[in-house]
């Protein structure tokens, strides 16, 4: 039970910790190959997991190779964390701790591997032989129960739709680096809330409107029903589609209504 439990929490929590980095990629991040190299590593050591129960010598191989693959970026990556958390004097528990579980299940796999017959007097806890029929049932069920979340995921998680608010456009007093101004779009029926861009052409555009509003169109994720993210997808007939966003938030006061009173409950948000 513990190569089983140790290999399926590393992988989960480095696979994790890896995946996070890769999908900053929708925001425009470069992947570097070995991400993905530590990424493939994780799942192998998932599998393996299961293996272990069965064939625990062979497992403990296939996951010091799977191990192996996940130092490849997990080497330079940690280098150059340590040296940051040194300088700030912090070491956050969230982005050590996959490491430090795979440093243990590298040595692990050593030692259940290369070095099983070396280390003969060793309790039989630490590098056991095959699981009892016990715990097999107990994984099975367990295995089963995930693949139905997966299943469930599949149409749940994710889901993608458009919806479109009328929303008010107005300047703002700032100008980015490009010196380009700023534009609020603030929703119509949630008027605390807003989104920002800096572009001269949508200014134009606006403007060309004769008017101060215009329909904006959002791409939005849902996880369960819940919104998980979005983006803005075309503002009104603009061709530059979501050129120049950079944030949405939400404020009172200024060009949006006053503050409620202290004690009020918080105005709706058009994602909630």
């Amino acid at each position: 039970m513990l190569p089983f439990l140790l290999y399926a929490i590393t992988g989960l929590a480095t696979g994790v910790q890896v995946f996070r980095l890769v999908m900053w990629a929708v925001w425009g991040k470069a992947v570097h190959p070995l991400e993905h190299v530590s990424l493939l590593g994780s799942v192998v050591l998932i599998t393996v997991a299961f293996v272990s129960l069965w064939r625990p010598r062979p497992a403990a191989w296939a996951a010091l190779i799977a191990t192996l693959c996940m130092w490849s970026f997990y080497g330079p990556a940690l280098y150059k964390s340590v040296g940051i958390a040194v300088a700030s004097r912090g070491f956050p528990l969230f982005i050590f701790l996959p490491p430090a579980l795979l440093l243990v299940t590298t040595c692990y796999a050593i030692g259940a591997g290369p070095l099983r017959e070396k280390l003969d007097r060793v309790p039989g806890w630490l590098f056991p032989e095959a699981a009892g029929r016990g715990v097999k049932v107990a994984v099975e069920i367990l295995l089963f129960i995930a693949s139905l979340a997966v299943v469930a995921s599949w149409f749940f998680v994710g889901v993608e739709s458009t919806v479109t608010h009328d929303m008010r456009w107005t300047y703002g007093r700032e100008k980015n680096a490009r010196g380009q101004r700023e534009i609020f779009l603030v929703y119509t029926d949630f008027p605390y809330y807003y989104e920002r861009f800096y572009s001269e052409e949508l200014a134009r555009y606006l403007e060309s409107l004769g008017r101060d509003t215009v329909p904006v169109t959002f791409k939005v994720t849902r996880d369960f029903g819940k919104v998980r993210g979005y983006s803005v997808r075309e503002v009104g007939q603009w061709t530059g589609r979501s050129k120049g966003w950079t944030s949405g938030g939400s404020a009172c006061g200024g060009i949006l209504p006053p503050c409620p009173p202290a004690g009020q409950p918080r105005p709706p948000s058009p994602w909630s």
